[in-house]
């Protein structure tokens, strides 16, 4: 196998090892048996494990944002609930196409190392949609879209998990997020919105 295509492998095991166990529960040996080699193979693409779990987050990541960026391009000039609609799809579809790589884009420490590495999450490629909803609709859209784009993301995340195991209609699903999200957001008070968006005031000095 080439170099490079066992590389692509080796990240693919990777990824799955490392979302189901996350980073402390997968040793080295792990991803090489599940990828079907030795270790000292695995040794030979790279050194640490630290490294290896960079790589295939970060694999994994750049593979989501490609995705999500050609779902999206498709539906830009869509009318808001549709939009709304594709991209809720758009992550469940991906969900049931790479469940691995959602699991382990969904672990704490690869959303610290994307922070850490300054490439955002999904919170934060979502907030960030959010904030243009929010702003071209004249309403709040500072930390309000951070607390909205978590709220959405858990509710998505649960049917994920839950998702493999269940019977559900999955347009039925994506359709009642849809309404729920617009629902919700067209009955939220602008004053509720306001006093999300603003700091805590109680906040001791750090130090």
């Amino acid at each position: 196998m080439p170099f490079e295509q066992r590389w692509d492998v080796l990240l693919g095991a990777a990824a799955a090892a490392f979302g189901e166990r996350g980073f402390d529960g997968t040793s080295m040996s792990d991803v090489a048996a599940r990828a079907g080699v030795n270790r000292a193979l695995l040794y030979e693409h790279v050194k640490t494990k630290e490294a290896l779990f960079e790589a295939a987050v970060f694999r994994e990541r750049e593979l989501l944002v490609a995705y999500i960026a050609e779902r999206y391009a498709a539906t830009s000039e869509l009318p808001v609930r549709d939009r709304v609609r594709s991209r809720f799809h758009v992550v469940l579809d991906y969900a049931a196409l790479h469940p691995a790589a959602i699991r382990l884009l969904a672990r704490p420490e690869a959303n610290a190392l994307l922070h850490d590495a300054g490439r955002s999450s999904a919170p934060d490629d979502l907030a960030a949609l959010l904030a243009a909803e929010l702003a071209a609709s004249g309403r709040p859209h500072g930390r309000v879209a951070d607390v909205l784009a978590a709220m959405i993301i858990g509710m998505v995340n649960e049917l994920m998990a839950v998702g493999p195991h269940a019977d559900w209609n999955t347009e039925a699903v994506v359709d009642l997020l849809t309404d729920f999200t617009m629902a919700g957001m067209a009955g939220v008070p602008v004053e509720v919105l306001e006093r999300a968006d603003r700091p805590r005031t109680d906040r001791r000095p750090e130090g």
